[in-house]
């Protein structure tokens, strides 16, 4: 992976900034919206306070629901099909993770048409910028909203593809104190800690450099010593946590993820548990499987999450501290359950996870190299 930078053209945060969306779309005299959004009563409530904006700038638009479910390949061949037939000038895309997933492929493939099939190939091959998209988060699921990143879902082969496409960056992310509100659910501590997991894991990320290690300290601090006050409601606190994410998203895409992230991506596709979920169960053991491989790296985490580090410290105390300030974050957090309840894999679907994770491009970040049945160790931590 080159040394890169690929962000979005800007970012607006606070109360009210939908209606900087609103201004963005008629400066570019953009008239059809094709707004994107996951079903149920919390995504209604916050697209309501977007959609009568658009009734009230004379914005034609349309609204596409996906499930709560992970972006499928199926699901971006249908938005760009409806992109397509409801001639959109933009899309806007409200949620987080899925919803962005979708949009960005959909997107691409709407202006592209020479993309039969993008579950091929991981490479870029667009040769035209996809169709205007503009996003809205509702929760700091994922770093890669900020990014050219999507991960869709092969239905029929269990699997997750990583599709990194330049093209795909979005154009205006929002983020909106007010439809954040509507929309945050009681997973928002999984939510915010797969956020601080992508930010360590790009740190440590064999593809790391100068420029993503300044974004992804940053977001570790932010996100790590904002997580109580943020899953408490704290309004600052929940600020930080998605400047955090921003920053994260800056990193992820300059570096990648790692071991966590691959592991996660496979057990949802091979057995449907949402990666948000899973993270938590995890994190430790990974971090702690892979610190002999991170230089002085987790001295740098563990201190940017305010544990108190000797600067006489050996290497091995410094990662173990690390190790330590993340098991008291999840136990805090009301997250540290031995595994999910009510949930039985079969050995097949471990076998598939295990075998997916390994070829997942974000285990190749892995600064320390992981073997099935590591992986699969990992994966019986959850279930």
């Amino acid at each position: 992976m080159s040394e890169q930078v690929l962000s979005t053209k800007a970012v607006y945060f606070g109360t009210d900034s939908r209606k900087k969306l609103v201004e963005e779309l008629k400066s570019r005299d953009y008239q059809r919206i094709l707004l994107v959004c996951a079903e149920g009563k919390e995504s209604f409530t916050a697209s309501k306070q977007v959609t009568t904006l658009f009734a009230q700038n004379r914005i034609v638009y349309q609204i596409f629901y996906k499930s709560y479910k992970p972006a499928t390949y199926t699901e971006a061949r249908s938005l760009s099909d409806m992109i397509c037939s409801f001639r959109a000038d933009a899309v806007v895309a409200l949620g987080s993770s899925g919803a962005m997933d979708v949009s960005k492929a959909a997107c691409v493939l709407a202006a592209n048409p020479e993309i039969k099939d993008l579950r091929k190939s991981t490479i870029t091959r667009a040769k035209v910028n996809g169709v205007p998209l503009f996003e809205i988060l509702v929760s700091p699921a994922s770093p890669r909203d900020f990014s050219y990143v999507s991960i869709i879902e092969d239905d029929a082969g269990r699997r997750k593809i990583v599709y990194r496409e330049p093209m795909a960056v979005p154009q205006i992310i929002v983020w909106d104190d007010k439809v954040n509100d509507a929309a945050l659910s009681v997973n928002y501590p999984y939510f915010a800690v797969a956020s601080l997991a992508h930010a360590i894991e790009s740190y440590v990320s064999k593809n790391s450099w100068a420029v993503s290690d300044s974004y992804a300290l940053q977001a570790i601090s932010l996100i790590g010593q904002n997580l109580s006050g943020a899953v408490k409601g704290n309004a600052k606190s929940r600020e930080n946590v998605v400047y955090g994410q921003y920053l994260a998203g800056l990193s992820y895409s300059c570096s990648g993820a790692g071991a966590l992230t691959a592991a996660a991506n496979a057990f949802e596709a091979s057995c449907g548990i949402d990666s948000f979920r899973t993270i938590p169960y995890m994190f430790a053991e990974v971090l702690r499987f892979i610190s002999p491989s991170t230089g002085t790296k987790f001295r740098d985490v563990a201190i940017a999450l305010g544990a108190k580090v000797s600067p006489t410290a050996t290497p091995d105390s410094s990662r173990k501290a690390c190790v330590a300030a993340i098991e008291k974050i999840i136990k805090e957090l009301g997250l540290a359950k031995k595994k999910i309840e009510g949930i039985e894999i079969s050995k097949d679907d471990m076998s598939v996870a295990a075998d997916n994770a390994l070829k997942d491009p974000e285990m190749e970040c892995s600064p320390k190299a992981l073997n099935k049945k590591k992986i699969t160790d990992l994966l019986k931590l959850v279930c």
